[in-house]
């Protein structure tokens, strides 16, 4: 497992508790920054600016939901890497929400509630076994989904 004392990292969640837990969970697990953000819009020019790591971002948001961020990050000419670790978190794991998490270019799902070992299990995933990400014909077409 790589150590998490170099990275940084982004959470995106509408819920301040849920986004504030996330940040002191990251914190707690070394990161040297956990940012946060309330919404995909202003999740975006963090993104831009800061360049996070890692995106943790919530599938439900008032507005813009999570997978359209991850579309963003995926797809927009403006993105500083279009390869960026992004876990979706999601309250509900049903197939369809997996299928739309997966396709919107997630790299890892977490379900929630969240739990440390939950939260440690994804990110062992992506920085040290990142799965290829899934490019729908659209994506490499630059296609409107």
């Amino acid at each position: 497992m790589s150590g998490f004392g170099a990275l940084t990292a982004l959470v995106v969640e509408d819920n301040r508790h849920m986004r504030e837990l996330a940040c002191s969970l990251l914190r707690g697990l070394g990161f040297r920054q956990a940012r946060e953000a309330g919404n995909v819009e202003a999740a975006w020019d963090i993104v831009r600016q800061q360049q996070p790591d890692i995106v943790l971002v919530d599938f439900d948001m008032p507005g813009l939901a999570g997978p359209a961020l991850i579309e963003r990050i995926r797809r927009a000419s403006d993105s500083p890497s279009h390869d960026t670790a992004v876990i979706l978190m999601t309250a509900f794991s049903d197939k369809a929400r997996v299928l739309a998490s997966r396709d919107a270019g997630a790299s890892e799902i977490l379900a929630k509630p969240i739990s440390i070992r939950s939260l440690l299990d994804r990110l062992v995933a992506v920085i040290d076994r990142p799965r290829p990400l899934v490019v729908r014909r659209a994506h490499r077409r630059g296609l409107p989904l």
